[in-house]
């Protein structure tokens, strides 16, 4: 099982709110999926906010999200998935991740569930996975200026993927890709008749190959 990396408790506006939606409910979820490298995640006591990497070629469609409530504490849950694609730059090997360009954002799926406590999470659609983000050529070079701002000693090299995208009128086209690049999975309980945010699992997908 791998770690986990936890980010604060709680990200509601209302602190009432807050503390019925943080640690009161579960106390573990677990992923199983049959592409992950590690065999899955256990994050204890789970907290508002949790985010993980998963490996290059690891997946977490179709898996199996299990919330495992607290003694005493037992509720209802239903766990949502969104999907995020980013542009990058294909260097047949090596590419480039425009990260902190625009995104496509999907709409959120809900995960189906056959006793409330197992849940299986959604897989994108076609055109969610390839939603291109869309851009001026001119903002994608300035983007890709600053993705790479950290080669400012190898000017050469900011230069050589600069030119790759030179001639293309689009982000659609070769050498650009579109790929995702973030999943979001979010935990809720019914409280008071609505749904409140209990944690929010950010999985970082690797672009490219």
């Amino acid at each position: 099982m791998k770690g986990r990396k936890i980010i604060g408790w709680c990200w509601l506006p209302l602190a009432g709110w807050c503390g019925l939606a943080s640690a009161q409910s579960l106390e573990r979820i677990t992923l199983d999926a049959a592409d992950l490298s590690a065999g899955g995640y256990r994050w204890d006591a789970p907290a508002a906010r949790i985010e993980e990497s998963l490996d290059l070629g690891d997946a977490i469609y179709g898996g199996t999200l299990r919330l495992s409530p607290r003694p005493g504490q037992d509720g209802e849950y239903r766990v949502r998935v969104q999907f995020e694609t980013s542009l990058g730059i294909s260097g047949e090997g090596p590419h480039v991740d425009l990260i902190d360009f625009r995104h496509c954002v999907s709409d959120w799926h809900v995960a189906e569930s056959g006793d409330g406590h197992s849940f299986t999470l959604a897989t994108p659609t076609e055109e969610e996975a390839n939603c291109v983000p869309q851009g001026t050529m001119g903002e994608i070079r300035a983007a890709t200026r600053k993705a790479l701002a950290g080669w400012s000693d190898a000017p050469e090299q900011v230069e050589h993927w600069l030119g790759l995208i030179k001639d293309i009128k689009s982000p659609a086209e070769s050498p650009m890709y579109s790929t995702i690049s973030e999943i979001r999975v979010q935990v809720e309980e019914r409280v008071g008749g609505r749904w409140v945010p209990v944690t929010l699992l950010v999985f970082e997908v690797p672009m490219g190959c």
